[in-house]
């Protein structure tokens, strides 16, 4: 903090005023992160747990899509109880980190966390696009825990 900064904060009460930060060497806090331990997923959450979670979350997947009209997140008619349950349990799986993408309708790239289980020829299209997604890409935390598995359209020769 400079001079003018250190005496600014004298126009405040003793419990308003902003502590002067130490300096510290960037080699210091280097060391020090370099030893943190590693949080990542191996470590805070069991495989067991892991294989649950994304297991639950296909299922759940698929049963929203059994629920829903088709190409929208609107309930069926004779759905709309299921749908609100649904719902609650795909909270509650956010809350907890995980996230379900899928793939239909996007351009393919060949960078995405997924399988591709087939190839189709499809009049109308220029480029590789997802034409069906057989099963979602789950991440736990940002991180892929089940890969997805996709049909891919491309154009005719």
């Amino acid at each position: 903090m400079s001079l003018i900064s250190s005496l600014r904060q004298f126009f405040y009460p003793p419990e308003f005023r902003i502590k002067s930060l130490k300096p510290y060497d960037l080699n210091t806090i280097m060391k020090v992160v370099a030893n943190l331990p590693d949080k990542g997923l191996s470590s805070s959450i069991s495989e067991e747990s892991i294989r649950f979670l994304s297991d639950l979350s296909l299922c759940l997947w698929r049963l929203e899509k059994k629920t829903t009209k088709p190409g929208s997140d609107e309930p069926l008619e004779k759905m709309s109880s299921a749908y609100s349950s649904v719902s609650s349990v795909w909270n509650i799986l956010i809350q907890a980190g995980v996230t379900v993408r899928e793939y239909t309708g996007l351009l393919y790239d060949s960078g995405f966390p997924l399988n591709v289980v087939g190839y189709q020829e499809v009049t109308g299209i220029s480029e590789p696009t997802v034409l069906e997604t057989i099963k979602p890409t789950i991440f736990l935390h940002g991180e892929p825990v089940q890969y997805g598995a996709i049909i891919v359209g491309i154009p005719p020769r």
